[in-house]
């Protein structure tokens, strides 16, 4: 992406900023020029321009995770760059969005916002991270997506405890794009959640399609699975 930075005839200042990188103009290149402290209004000599210093500097940005500045004669600098890429929105906290490593960074005003499932977390536990992650990508291979029956609205693991008295659970919300927009809310376990998810599919395609509104299907317990309807409550047999 390259902009016209200044117009001074005064030899040996900074005239052109050209950023490159995995994602054409992620950035604005005003914001990473306000990084590396320039400005149109007092051009910067060319030879003054510290490439490190301005690395430095962009990398004091919440959402950049990699940075390469190159000076290039006789008024040009290149930024080349990379951003946190988002992969679910903290549901905890306002304007917070994850990415895959576990890195947390803000939604506005860098990322248009984005239809991402929300992870609730409660704090932020490497053990509890990993479990919606595993969940997300088996959801996946799955091909639960936007365009398929259902989408997934969000994973909560905030309920992971370590005491072996109390059983361990996730809840997954998932949307019907069908049968009225009704929500399914999953219980689940986060040692057996593959069994678990295979339990609801033949549920699904059984007899939870004829159920109307939204529904909580608790799946915790081995060959049962606990349902609640509009108030109805009764268990069903997994076969």
């Amino acid at each position: 992406m390259y902009e016209k930075w200044v117009d001074s005839k005064s030899d040996d200042v900074i005239r052109t900023l050209i950023q490159v990188g995995p994602e054409k103009g992620a950035l604005p290149t005003m914001y990473l020029a306000e990084l590396m402290e320039l400005s149109i209004d007092c051009p910067k000599k060319f030879h003054h321009f510290d490439v490190l210093q301005a690395q430095k500097n962009l990398l004091c940005s919440p959402v950049i995770k990699l940075s390469r500045v190159e000076k290039r004669k006789p008024d040009t600098i290149y930024v080349d760059y990379e951003v946190f890429y988002p992969f679910m929105q903290i549901g905890d906290a306002d304007n917070l969005l994850i990415d895959r490593e576990g890195n947390i960074f803000p939604m506005k005003p860098f990322f248009s916002p984005k239809q991402l499932p929300k992870i609730f977390l409660e704090v932020f536990e490497w053990r509890r991270f990993d479990v919606a992650r595993k969940i997300y990508d088996f959801l996946q291979q799955q091909k639960l997506s936007c365009t398929f029956e259902q989408r997934l609205l969000s994973i909560d693991v905030s309920r992971m405890v370590h005491a072996g008295c109390v059983m361990e659970e996730v809840i997954l919300s998932l949307k019907n794009n069908t049968e009225g927009g009704a929500i399914h809310y999953l219980r689940m376990t986060p040692s057996c959640f593959m069994q678990e998810w295979n339990y609801y599919v033949l549920m699904k395609q059984n007899f939870l399609h004829s159920l109307p509104g939204d529904v909580l299907i608790d799946l915790r317990t081995s060959k049962l699975a606990y349902i609640e309807n509009f108030g109805e409550k009764y268990c069903s047999q997994r076969n």
